[in-house]
């Protein structure tokens, strides 16, 4: 029974690894890391029985404010991004 405890504990500490690196060190286009990563996750939940629903993301607890918060955040990303590239290019 141990031995399950520990496999499992190990398996949760590589996909929690996998989710923290793979962004950070694959070439892959930028949108796929999310898919990526939302599949790695779907699929170990199926494999021990739940569902995005038992993490406590539903539906109902979207609104109208957290759509608007991730989209100006997402927008302030995308400005800053490019930010020290831009810098580096206007000093040229």
């Amino acid at each position: 029974m141990a031995k399950v405890g520990s496999q499992r504990r190990l398996l949760e500490a590589i996909i929690v690894a996998f989710l923290v690196l793979f962004p950070h060190y694959m070439p892959l286009p930028f949108y796929s890391y999310p898919i990526v990563c939302l599949l790695v996750i779907i699929v170990y939940l199926k494999s021990e029985g739940k569902r995005i629903r038992d993490l406590g993301l539903k539906k109902k607890g979207l609104s109208v404010h957290s759509l608007v918060a991730g989209i100006i955040s997402a927008v302030l990303w995308i400005a800053f991004d490019d930010l020290p590239g831009l810098l580096i290019f206007a000093t040229k």
